[in-house]
């Protein structure tokens, strides 16, 4: 697409360094990484190079919903092929930014869209594209596909037949190598490797009108990928076949923090079951819909030993238990609860829970409480980093801290995230009353986390205020 790489390329030249700096992996998220060019980019549509706006990742993004990270490791002008010499504008992805993203990105899906650039490339004198290029495509190809699948993560690899080329283009695609030729190869390529095959030319192939230069989707177009891609993965789901891995045990006052390690695949939730005899765990969870990679048992009598399997769970079904372990609290290990992610709720507005603003990521953001969404914004990880003293930060971004507005020396200040520094006003004592818990900040000892009013208002401020006993100070906590 040697037009539209070379205006991108310079309006976005910033881009391949920025991809690096944000492939990080995601915090208790199935990560998926979607592979390929300016399709995936979302080149003439907003969010381009991301999972936001309007690409098809964006799209993709919204449909598996918070247990999900998605990555846009697009970018305009790649191909598959790596040749020497290199076709003008087409450099081969393997040497990309993008590809080294999608690497860093540890995913645990991998979604590929590739060749059609590779159409553009012209054969030599007197043969065919297939003639001086099939070979190679594939062989490509399904090096490519076994990279991915050699990961530590092991992701499970998609390979897309790409999106119709509707005719004559400003990019030299030739629609029936695209079309044809590298469509069927897609299926030779999923044979090879034990890839799974997503039909993205069938689902776009009455789509024409939103393609407006025969290559790029609008808005709807890459709605429809996104749709194919999501439908492509749902339907050849099968339950997970391995059991989460490095599960751990750690003890605390009444409690046990577990944490592991997903399978591959599709993991929509995961099952805990617990005993207090060895093997004891049995087949009947005493958590289900369990989201993220940790879980707070909480309730638990000091001096009994705990016996814990974890199991993932998707659509297709439940799959099998991890290796057992085991821990036993005590009443002087750790705080009142055990380290993992909770949703808070204020006893005063129970249908609300403790919620950042807009999913802000800027230092400032600040904290209100908002009708209960299962959003990962209104899912906090509560860390113990001695005694009874808690750090708690943002399910979605764990380099931030709930933090009091300028060490809150005066009632109402509000509470907002920023960047994590340890210091004390980020610092919180939790303590067991009737009913749930309140969090006094080290900072303030005499005062409390606060529901403004109180009211039970969508956006109503969380502030501190001295400490009163009421209802707006109390704070159930939910295992997430």
């Amino acid at each position: 697409m040697k037009t539209m790489f070379h205006r991108v390329q310079a309006m976005y030249g910033m881009v391949a360094t920025i991809a690096l700096l944000y492939a990080q992996p995601a915090s208790a998220q199935v990560r998926i990484a979607c592979v390929g060019d300016s399709i995936t980019y979302g080149v003439n549509l907003t969010g381009q190079g991301t999972a936001t706006g309007q690409t098809y990742p964006a799209d993709l993004n919204v449909s598996f919903g918070s247990a999900y990270a998605v990555q846009n490791d697009g970018y305009p002008g790649l191909s598959l092929m790596k040749l020497n010499p290199q076709p003008a504008y087409h450099p081969a992805y393997v040497d990309s930014s993008q590809y080294q993203a999608a690497i860093a990105f540890s995913p645990n899906i991998v979604v590929i869209m590739l060749g059609a650039n590779d159409a553009s490339f012209a054969p030599n004198a007197g043969q065919t594209w297939t003639q001086t290029y099939n070979a190679t495509f594939i062989s490509q190809y399904e090096s490519l596909v076994n990279t991915f699948k050699n990961l530590s993560s092991h992701p499970v690899v998609y390979v897309c037949k790409p999106s119709k080329i509707f005719g004559t283009n400003a990019y030299g695609i030739d629609p029936t190598t695209c079309n044809t030729t590298i469509n069927a190869d897609i299926t030779t390529i999923a044979n090879a490797t034990g890839a799974k095959v997503i039909d993205v030319y069938t689902a776009t192939a009455n789509s024409g009108a939103n393609f407006g230069d025969n290559v790029h989707p609008n808005a709807a177009g890459a709605q429809t990928i996104s749709n194919a891609v999501y439908s492509g993965i749902r339907s050849q789901e099968t339950k997970p076949t391995t059991a989460p891995t490095n599960v751990t045990a750690t003890a605390g006052k009444a409690s046990v923090a577990l944490t592991w390690t997903p399978p591959s695949g599709i993991v929509d939730s995961f099952n805990i079951y617990r005993s207090t005899t060895a093997g004891g765990e049995g087949t009947t969870p005493i958590a289900t819909g369990v989201v993220g990679w940790s879980y707070p048992a909480v309730g638990l009598t000091n001096g009994t030993k705990y016996y814990f399997k974890v199991a993932a769970v998707n659509a297709a079904g439940t799959g099998p238990l991890s290796a057992e372990v085991s821990a036993t609290p005590t009443a002087t290990s750790g705080g009142p609860i055990a380290s993992g992610t909770y949703t808070l709720t204020p006893l005063n507005a129970t249908g609300s829970r403790l919620d950042a603003t807009g999913w802000g990521v800027t230092n400032g953001t600040v904290l209100q409480i908002w009708q209960a969404g299962g959003g990962l914004n209104q899912k906090w990880v509560i860390t113990n980093m001695s005694g009874t003293t808690y750090k708690i930060q943002p399910a979605y971004a764990t380099g931030m801290a709930i933090d009091v507005t300028n060490g809150g020396p005066a009632n109402g200040a509000r509470l907002q995230l920023w960047a994590d520094t340890g210091g004390v006003n980020q610092q919180w004592t939790l303590t067991a009353v009737s009913g749930g818990y309140t969090f006094t900040p080290k900072a303030q000892p005499t005062a409390r986390m606060d529901v403004a009013g109180p009211s039970s208002a969508n956006g109503t401020a969380v502030q501190i205020w001295t400490a009163t006993g009421g209802t707006n100070q109390t704070w159930s906590l939910a295992a997430n």
